[in-house]
């Protein structure tokens, strides 16, 4: 469990700074996703997309099914 979870950590910290800042937002600061989308200036909707699109970056990192140069994050 703690290999996964560093493996995690370090794929986290290879996205960028923000998307880094999005998931924090969501995460550590517990946002609902329209108060993110007022401070990125996007849907609520959008914000959804964008959230699950990042984690499902991250799970596929792990899994080792995306290289992390092809990674796009909008």
């Amino acid at each position: 469990m703690e290999t996964t979870n560093a493996v995690i950590e370090a794929n986290i910290k290879d996205l960028r700074i923000e998307d880094q800042e999005f998931l924090k937002e969501k995460y550590k600061y517990k946002r609902a996703d329209w108060q993110i989308g007022m401070k990125f200036n996007m849907s609520q909707g959008a914000v959804t997309k964008r959230r699950h699109r990042l984690i499902e970056n991250i799970i596929n990192w792990k899994l080792g099914l995306v290289h992390r140069n092809e990674i796009i994050a909008n």
